[in-house]
């Protein structure tokens, strides 16, 4: 996936529309793969881009990718599967989560508080505080970061794949 979205951000500058359909691969691979496509927005825009223009970019980076990942799926025959498999990571209990790790002691606090709160409610509350924060994070990118230089595209993917390794629900 780390190849797919240097990829991705090498072609950008000249070819955001076929970057842009490496981002889908990316995504297929693993899903926060495609939040490299912020990046790829960025990085494929005239400096000082306006709001007008970053939307559509975005926009037409996120189509793309989304028909990309869809098409890979209909063309290897592996259909949609993948959006069931976008709530695994959900069910999975790992220790570098930091999220997980927070519920999970809250919710062990709690059962030895005997508060009688739902099960795994922390862990489940904060895991989805965690994506929120991750989808903030690359829209505070995608609207505030600088359009048309590509070392501020670098410096945004890393933002926001950090992100995503901080507040996710399962880190590998």
């Amino acid at each position: 996936v780390a190849g797919l979205m240097a990829t991705a951000l090498v072609l950008a500058r000249d070819h955001w529309r076929l970057a842009a359909v490496v981002v889908g691969l990316a995504a297929a691979v693993k899903v926060p793969g495609g939040l490299v496509g912020v990046a790829v927005a960025l990085v494929s825009m005239p400096a000082a881009a306006t709001m007008t223009v970053r939307l559509r970019r975005l926009a037409g980076v996120a189509g793309i990718a989304l028909a990309t990942l869809i098409g890979f799926g209909w063309v290897t025959g592996l259909g949609s599967g993948w959006i069931h498999a976008l709530g695994v990571p959900g069910g999975l209990t790992t220790v570098l989560s930091l999220p997980t790790m927070l519920g999970q002691g809250l919710d062990g606090t709690a059962s030895l508080l005997h508060l009688g709160l739902p099960h795994r409610m922390f862990t489940v509350v904060l895991r989805d505080i965690g994506v929120a924060g991750i989808v903030v994070c690359a829209a505070y990118a995608a609207v505030r970061w600088p359009t048309g230089r590509p070392a501020a595209a670098v410096r945004a993917a890393a933002f926001v794949a950090l992100t995503s390794a901080v507040l996710g629900p399962s880190v590998h």
